[in-house]
C-alpha cells in the first residue's frame, strides 16, 4: 500500500479561479472549484498517489489585492499543521501574482518545510488559451515528485524540494518553475513574467522537474 500525497490547496481568486458567463469574466459561487473539476476529468495516473484538500480563506481578483489581504493570507498560513501534508499550491490572479510571490518568498522560502507552489492562468478555466490547468498539474506533479515515497527515504533525499516556488507555463508551451523570490513583474499585455538573473529554477517536462544547471541563486547571502 502507498500513501498518498495529501496536498493543500489554497483558493483565493483571479482570472485562475473565474467563469466566463456571456462577455464577462468574474468570480462566481463555487467558480474557484472548477480547476478541482477539470483537473480531476485529467484522470491521469498520478491521482492514484495524490489526495486533494480544499480551502479557501477568500475570494478576490488579484488587483485587488492590499496589505489587508497579504495579512489576512498570512494569518491563514500561520494555523496550517504543516505536519499534515507534503505540499501546498495557492491559486493566484496574474496581476499581482509576482508581489504575493516576493511577500510570500521572502517571509517563508527559508523556513518552510515542504514545497510551496502558487499557480495562475492567463485565462479563465476552460478557455482554449487558458494555460491554468497545466500550471496547476505540473504544481501537483513537481509536490508529488520531492515527496519521497521509496520505503528506503535515504534513496531520494535530494528529490526534496522546501521552499516557496511559482509554476507557470509561457507562450511558448514551456512550464517555467520559479523560486518565489526570483519572479519579476508580468507584461501586462501577454502575461509573460521574468526572472530575476535571468535563469529559471527549472522547467517540468512530461509531468518531471527538470532543474536548470544554470540557474544561479542570486537571493542568497554569498558565504566566504
Amino acid at each position: 500500500y502507498m500513501k498518498k500525497s495529501k496536498i493543500l490547496v489554497v483558493l483565493t481568486g483571479g482570472t485562475i479561479g473565474s467563469r466566463v458567463s456571456g462577455t464577462t469574466i468574474d468570480i462566481s459561487d463555487n467558480s474557484q472549484y472548477c480547476l478541482i473539476e477539470e483537473y480531476k476529468k485529467l484522470n491521469e495516473p498520478i491521482m492514484e498517489q495524490v489526495e486533494l484538500e480544499t480551502v479557501e480563506p477568500y475570494t478576490i481578483l488579484s488587483e485587488n489585492t492590499t496589505l489587508n489581504v497579504w495579512t489576512q493570507l498570512c494569518a491563514y498560513l500561520a494555523t496550517i499543521d504543516y505536519s499534515q501534508y507534503q505540499g501546498i499550491i495557492i491559486t493566484h490572479g496574474t496581476d499581482t501574482y509576482s508581489y504575493t510571490a516576493a511577500m510570500l518568498g521572502t517571509l517563508y522560502d527559508s523556513v518552510m518545510p515542504l514545497p510551496m507552489v502558487l499557480v495562475a492562468s492567463n485565462y479563465a478555466i476552460g478557455e482554449p488559451m487558458s494555460n491554468g490547468l497545466s500550471n496547476f498539474k505540473n504544481a501537483v506533479s513537481f509536490i508529488n515528485q520531492s515527496w519521497c515515497h521509496d520505503k528506503h527515504p535515504a534513496k531520494c533525499i535530494d528529490m526534496m524540494y522546501a521552499g516557496v516556488y511559482c509554476i507557470y507555463e509561457d507562450r511558448f508551451g514551456v512550464s517555467n518553475v520559479y523560486r518565489a523570490v526570483e519572479i519579476t513583474e508580468s507584461d501586462t499585455c501577454i502575461d509573460q513574467f521574468g526572472v530575476y538573473g535571468g535563469e529559471v529554477y527549472g522547467i517540468m517536462e512530461k509531468g518531471r522537474f527538470v532543474k536548470n544547471q544554470n540557474h544561479v541563486n542570486h537571493c542568497e547571502p554569498i558565504v566566504t
